[in-house]
């Protein structure tokens, strides 16, 4: 029987965990939504959102000690952020 619910109970224990590798894949999902929502693609040199979508965004600095709090923590911020806030700083301090 643990056969048949395996790969569930897999799924459901890591999902709760973060990697750096998807949280960089949902930084740039985020950060190029608000630039989109916010009309702010093309003034960061994107002409479509697939276009920002399609080359990473690097962070600020390199991720050091990367946690899976931090991380959601920043993700959290990024989809919070309204475009008043974006136009000072897309990137929140959290990130």
């Amino acid at each position: 029987m643990l056969w048949r619910y395996g790969p569930l109970i897999a799924t459901t224990l890591t999902s709760g965990c973060l990697t750096e590798t998807q949280f960089i894949d949902r930084y740039t999902d985020e950060v190029c939504t608000l630039l989109e929502e916010c009309r702010g693609l093309t003034a960061h040199g994107y002409t479509t959102s697939r276009q920002c979508r399609d080359s990473p965004i690097s962070l600020a600095s390199p991720c050091d000690g990367f946690t899976p709090a931090a991380a959601r923590a920043c993700l959290d911020d990024l989809e919070a952020r309204s475009c008043e806030a974006a136009l000072e700083s897309v990137i929140p301090k959290s990130c």
